[in-house]
This record gives structure tokens, sequence and C-alpha cells, in this order.
């Protein structure tokens, strides 16, 4: 039996990326999954593992990985960017906090869409601080 979910993969290019454009992502599982088309009724169990490492071969680009389950309210989105996994109702800060901070400032510069990834670094890098964690 097992549990079914619809995944959607998609790629957040940087500003002035110039550098290949995807298609796919390879998964060892499935093969080749199409960008930007849902994924009907698989049981991709190791998606967060094989996204993780898919990821590390394409340090410059984030996923996103949308789910939605059989359950009523399963329906969640997984950002991926050079192996460090971010869920939108959580960041793990403790098993990867230098990843993590660098995923955080990419996100947030590619939402005001400028060149300021080194100086948000550095304000969550100072926000951590003060907050211990």
């Amino acid at each position: 039996m097992g549990y079914y979910t619809q995944f959607t993969i998609e790629v957040d290019y940087p500003h002035g990326y110039d550098g290949e454009v995807l298609e796919d992502v390879f998964s060892p599982t499935y093969g080749e999954l199409r960008i930007g088309r849902e994924l009907y009724e698989m049981k991709w169990y190791d998606h967060e593992r094989e996204m993780i490492e898919f990821s590390k071969k394409h340090p410059n680009l984030e996923f996103i990985l949308t789910g939605e389950g059989e359950e009523r309210d399963d329906v969640w989105k997984k950002y991926f960017k050079n192996g460090i996994l971010v869920n939108t109702d959580k960041v793990n800060l403790i098993m990867a906090p230098d990843g993590a901070i660098d995923l955080l400032a990419f996100r947030i510069n590619s939402i005001v869409r400028g060149n300021h990834e080194a100086e948000i670094k550095q304000e969550i890098k100072k926000f951590l601080a003060r907050t211990k964690w």
C-alpha cells in the first residue's frame, strides 16, 4: 500500500543568472522528473535525500518542492539549495547553521530582487547572535 503524494518541482533562478536552464530533476527512484509539471500519485519516500543530493550538483539554484498528500491538510513546500533543506514551517539552524543562513539570505535576496546577499547574511548572523540560537 503506502501513502501517495502529488509533487511539483520548481526552480528559482537568481537575479542575473546566465547558466544552464534545467528542464528535469534526476531522481534515482523515478528517473527524470519534469520541472514545473505536477507529478501525480507518487510514493517518493526519499524525496528529501534525493533533492538534497541533486541541489548539491546545482549550488546556485534553489529548488522548490511542493507536496499535496492524501490527507486533507497535508500540503507543504520545501526549499533546497546547495544540499540544505528548509521547510516552510521550520528552519533547522542547529544542524547546518551556515548553510541555513546562506539559504535564508538567498530567499530574502530573491524576494527583494537585489544584489544584497552578503549584507543580508551579516544581518541574519547579528540577529542569531542576539537571540542566542
